[in-house]
């Protein structure tokens, strides 16, 4: 008799609605169950009890191998044959949904694999996956602007103070996107950074601090600089670094900043910066609104580094994806190309043969989610494995070429280029945000703008388990320009 353990994932999501608040402050959903569950597998289901209290909502079950990982090496499966996992242990069964309300309830599992066969008798780990599908939607805050389209990701989820405690009121921590500014409305100016801590009153401006970075002194087209995503230093959160662009010099840089509440950041001119003959080649002139490269660090503090991205979305003649490290001591680590994201033949319309890499995510261990707005690759790596060794061929962790059925970009039976992974930016989903939960389920926000031919153009989110098989597609959010992911364990 084998055992299987227990880990929860619970989902809140939160988008502006026309409901009266105050504050946001959602109702938690909590799940109570057994931590271990003896299972014979005989021709008998296992029934698998938790209790749901708080608020109701949608559930998938999820199993895992537990222990396998040094057996797992180099396996295709999926769908098509797209999924990729190594060295890690892998999804053998994800259940459809399950509706279920408050008290006690249950989920069956008859010990089949997704594929309806048995699996060996084994210690299995098991996943309750959920989210609050029935509770108004409450507005996160009206002065935080969210990257969209084929923009990196602008805003950083603060989870930790600086000593690497959990924060009870998360921060929001963002650059004023070139789109969202407004050079006559002072905390919307370009060249703001701002921090805002989730359960403020999301109408009151007060909440919002900001500071101004005189370094960019106009918009985008009327001066040689722009910016991406910033993050804060770790045990330091006065200070922030993010990645600045020189268009006509088609070159990037990070910048070290030191926030400077209602008045003018300084930057550092000793760390990194354009006077330390640091810069790494960025971009091209026609690609330029898609080459605002954010930076990412892990949001426990508990990496040494600084990510950043290099994307070239709409360079057609040599591959361009690439990824930089640096340490917050201002020494760049590794430069590289991740040639995984490289497609020079694609079946897609407009020519594209670059993935244009805009986000990663992490929940600690080294381990990286790399996501693309434009195509449907995505995958998790090991960082460490990069840095140690640049030339490493063992540090795709899982991978989905074409989405795994549920990341997909033209999958609809009419699509005008089936099954290709790039799109043309006008004609199929775009990932607009990624996120990992504290269970490492991979969240993708996917918007379409208008016009667009896809089976729901208001949006949808879809979700991967750990190794990046498919769950399920969250179909239909109709507000999508306010929307937060918030995750708990």
């Amino acid at each position: 008799m084998k055992k299987l353990f227990l880990f929860v994932g619970l989902m809140f999501l939160f988008a502006s609605l026309a409901i009266a608040q105050t504050t946001f402050g959602p109702t938690v959903m909590e799940i109570t169950c057994q931590a271990e569950i003896n299972y014979d597998f005989g021709d008998e289901p296992l029934t698998i009890p938790f209790s749901l209290s708080g608020v109701p909502g949608a559930f998938w079950l999820v199993i895992n191998t537990s222990g396998k990982a040094d057996e797992i090496v180099g396996v295709h499966n999926g769908f098509l044959g797209w999924h990729y996992v190594s060295k890690i242990d892998t999804t053998v069964y994800v259940s459809g949904r399950y509706q279920r309300d408050l008290g006690d309830q249950n989920i069956k599992w008859d010990g089949t694999n997704s594929d309806g066969e048995k699996v060996s008798e084994d210690t299995y780990s098991y996943y309750l996956w959920g989210y609050d599908d029935k509770s108004p939607k409450q507005k996160v805050t009206d002065f935080v602007n969210l990257a969209n389209q084929w923009d990196s990701p602008m805003n950083a989820f603060v989870t930790h103070d600086e000593k690497g405690m959990v924060l009870e009121k998360p921060i929001i921590f963002g650059n004023r996107y070139y789109h969202y500014s407004d050079d006559n409305t002072v905390w919307k100016r370009f060249g703001t950074a701002y921090k805002w801590e989730i359960g403020s009153n999301p109408e009151d401006l007060n909440g919002l601090e900001t500071t101004w970075m005189p370094f960019y002194v106009d918009k985008l087209f009327q001066t040689n600089y722009d910016y991406g995503g910033p993050v804060l230093m770790p045990g330091d959160y006065t200070k922030y670094a993010h990645a600045s662009v020189n268009y006509p010099s088609h070159t990037s840089t990070m910048m070290l900043w030191t926030f400077v509440p209602g008045g003018d950041a300084t930057y550092d001119p000793d760390w990194l910066g354009w006077d330390q003959d640091v810069e790494w080649e960025s971009i091209q002139g026609s690609g330029s609104l898609s080459e605002r490269p954010s930076v990412f660090t892990n949001p426990d503090n508990s990496e040494p580094y600084i990510y950043g991205i290099r994307s070239g979305a709409h360079i057609l003649d040599r591959e361009w994806d690439g990824m930089v490290v640096a340490t917050w001591d201002g020494e760049i680590v590794l430069l590289t190309t991740l040639h995984e994201f490289y497609f020079p033949d694609d079946n897609n319309t407009a020519g594209n043969i670059n993935s244009c890499i805009t986000s990663m995510a992490t929940r600690g261990n080294n381990r990286w989610l790399v996501s693309t707005t434009l195509t449907c690759m995505n995958e998790m790596i090991d960082t460490m494995d990069l840095i140690e060794d640049p030339y490493s061929q063992d540090y795709i962790l899982w991978q989905n070429t074409n989405g795994d059925y549920f990341n997909d970009r033209y999958y609809w039976e009419d699509a005008e280029s089936p099954w290709a992974c790039i799109d043309d930016q006008a004609k199929a989903y775009q990932n607009t945000n990624s996120q990992l939960d504290g269970q490492v389920f991979t969240i993708f926000f996917r918007g379409a703008p208008p016009p667009i031919k896809t089976p729901h153009p208001d949006g949808d989110l879809t979700i991967l388990t750990q190794d990046g098989t498919g769950v399920t597609n969250i179909l239909n959010l109709v507000v999508i320009q306010r929307l937060t992911i918030i995750t708990r364990t």
